[in-house]
């Protein structure tokens, strides 16, 4: 629409698009957010040029909200610009419910994913036309693999140059790696599984991927020899084909993928093996993390959904002028999603990658529709719609990206945070096989042991295994068989989501103090020690110690929990504020008079008076104890409560005594 000095601006034509007017769209965006209803969209669009466009791209991008056009709107917005990696706004649709009585029944719950948000972008193209202000420029992401392959060189020479944090001054091989050797024919190549001889230099990239369900092709004691002259390139899964091809194409003669390299079916090669793979990521080249792919027939490169190709956009508007624009469904990133969406990225969702992520100096994602890089020093993405200083989700793999925190701390509270944040995320990531979560942080393990004074013990330290021991879980908590041999006092003996915030309660609380004393650590690691296995795990503790009988009663409908003092019973969270924490979910709810040891562990002091402190319950065993969970308890009186009520620490105080217990 012509503008002329002096005078008042035309009004739109179409009131519903406004004619994709950039002067009049940021006016409105600038306050309230502007939107328009799908149905107005689908009325306009037979007159309306603009509209029409619009519409061509929802309809491509989000088909199924067609059939309950009525339930959605669609609000105008700028994704981009300022504070991101792209310098300039990229124009979004944002495709949402309306809002609809709460008695109705859900119209949508009949479109797949009736409520998850839908967001697509528009932009121009250099050297193509565009007669709107509103489209900034944008490129399409080619998926030709060697293109791909130009933007990975160009992120890791980029990093090389530029990045002090994420250059190894040497690099020696891992213990096996497969070599690639090119063929006659571009592209072409055979692979065998090498050997190097020990401290031999070179480069060599590590394979991030998910077994899944297909099984895939692994190295045994029967076929070992046969790997070593060579591995057939048809059986190998479709993902190792397209690590080694891509691998060719870096420059690169080596790689380590986990099932070629260690001989699976050796138990002793494995937990050496197992050890080393800190050292094997964090001194790797780059890692290529398979991260869209949820097993081996999927690939490096899976084709991305219908709807989420680019659709080009061409035309002329209302005005009789050319337009060529590009759209496509906003690309979700990795390192911005919560847990719930990961749907996307099963990759990172699975236990054993945790370290191998967090551990490695470069990691490549290879998305659906991108890639995505991250080093100790930055995170980029082939679209650049990601914030300049991407969040670090706690409910992922992300606690501990690389671009965030590293491991090479030495201040013990920094160690103890870190290693907090490593095993509350692994303990909420799948496995498998749930014995494998311990074996999973043995590289984290290793790396934060340079900092430590004393041994590691099934998931804990020595030199701050008071507080070590004040975990809880969350909830679902079990005692499967696979775990049997693990101590009780350690959390790798459990499984379920796990909390470590009473471990922690000392870093931040001055007025909060270790009480109890470790005596005697009676544990012999099966080695090697970082794996967590123990043949045998005893702690002999000295605290304050009260025994107590803990069953439960019903109150008002509902199970709740008493603690049967000599004197007194508590219930549940009422009197003294005290509340326990089972290590498996509902142990002793359906039993009556369980006698068990409360030892206190740690205790806030505020003017000598006790504030809240931190227990153990033990459940007595052949001579020994084993543990049943974490008790809190507050000085704090249930409301309305006389002041001459007595609260669990109030009796505690009461009736411990100094004595030892042993866990096993």
């Amino acid at each position: 629409m012509a503008r002329t000095a002096g005078m008042t601006p035309q009004l739109p034509k179409c009131n519903v698009c406004l004619e994709l007017d950039k002067e009049l769209l940021e006016r409105k965006l600038h306050g309230e957010a502007y939107y328009c209803y799908l149905e107005e969209i689908l009325a306009s669009s037979a007159k309306c040029q603009t509209c029409s466009l619009l519409l061509k791209a929802v309809r491509h991008s989000f088909p199924e909200i067609f059939a309950k056009p009525a339930f959605f709107q669609l609000y105008f917005s700028h994704f981009g610009g300022e504070g991101y990696q792209r310098s300039n706004d990229v124009f979004g649709l944002s495709v949402s419910p309306r809002e609809f009585p709460d008695t109705e029944d859900d119209p949508l719950e009949m479109i797949p994913g009736g409520w998850k948000p839908r967001v697509l972008h528009i932009f121009s193209m250099q050297d193509k036309a565009n007669p709107w202000p509103l489209f900034g420029g944008g490129s399409v992401i080619s998926s030709d693999r060697q293109a791909l392959a130009a933007q990975a060189k160009e992120w890791i020479d980029n990093c090389e140059r530029n990045h002090p944090d994420c250059r190894r001054t040497q690099t020696s091989l891992p213990k096996r790696v497969v070599r690639i050797v090119p063929g006659p024919e571009p592209g072409a190549c055979s692979v065998r599984l090498y050997e190097p001889d020990p401290d031999t230099q070179g480069e060599y990239a590590c394979l991030s991927h998910c077994w899944g369900k297909h099984q895939i092709i692994t190295t045994t004691r029967s076929n070992f020899s046969q790997h070593q002259d060579e591995i057939q390139w048809n059986d190998l899964s479709t993902t190792f084909q397209d690590a080694i091809e891509f691998c060719l194409r870096l420059g690169l003669e080596f790689i380590w993928i986990d099932s070629l390299c260690i001989v699976q079916d050796d138990a002793e090669d494995w937990e050496q093996e197992a050890v080393k793979m800190a050292t094997y990521y964090t001194t790797a080249y780059v890692t290529l993390a398979a991260t869209a792919a949820p097993d081996g027939t999927v690939g490096l490169f899976p084709e991305p959904h219908a709807e989420d190709q680019p659709l080009e956009l061409k035309g002329t508007n209302e005005r009789g002028e050319r337009y060529h624009l590009v759209s496509r469904t906003s690309i979700n990133h990795v390192f911005e999603e919560e847990q719930d969406a990961f749907t996307e990225f099963p990759l990172m969702t699975r236990g054993w990658v945790y370290q191998e992520h967090i551990l490695s100096r470069r990691f490549l994602h290879f998305g659906r529709r991108e890639l995505m890089w991250e080093c100790h020093s930055a995170t980029h993405c082939q679209c650049g719609v990601i914030p300049k200083q991407p969040r670090s989700d706690y409910t992922t793999n992300q606690v501990l990206s690389v671009a965030k925190t590293g491991l090479d701390v030495t201040d013990k509270k920094s160690r103890r945070r870190i290693w907090y944040d490593n095993v509350e995320a692994i303990m909420n990531l799948n496995f498998t096989y749930v014995k494998d979560r311990l074996p999973a942080t043995a590289g984290v393990a290793t790396r934060l042991a340079k900092g430590t004074t004393g041994r590691y013990l099934a998931g804990l330290w020595e030199d701050c295994l008071v507080a070590d021991l004040c975990w809880s879980i969350l909830e679902n908590g079990e005692r499967p068989n696979e775990l049997h041999g693990i101590p009780s006092w350690s959390w790798g003996s459990v499984s379920g989501g796990l909390a470590t915030l009473w471990c922690q309660s000392d870093l931040d609380n001055d007025n909060m103090k270790p009480v109890a004393t470790v005596l005697e650590i009676s544990c012999e690691p099966d080695p090697p020690s970082f794996l967590g296995r123990m043949d045998r795990a005893i702690l002999a503790i000295e605290s304050r110690i009260a025994t107590v009988t803990m069953s439960s009663v019903d109150m008002k409908g509902r199970r709740v929990r008493e603690l049967q003092f000599k004197n007194a019973k508590l219930y549940g969270e009422l009197g003294g504020s005290w509340s326990f924490h089972p290590d498996v979910q509902n142990w002793g709810m359906d039993d009556v008079g369980l006698e068990v040891a409360v030892v206190e562990m740690m205790r806030e002091t505020v003017d000598e008076k006790a504030k809240s402190a931190t227990f153990l319950v033990l459940q007595p065993d052949q001579g020994l104890f084993r543990r049943v969970g974490l008790l809190r308890a507050q000085v704090r009186r249930r409301r309305g409560a006389p002041d001459e009520t007595m609260t669990f620490l109030d009796h505690f105080a009461m009736e411990a005594i100094t004595a030892t217990a042993s866990i096993c």
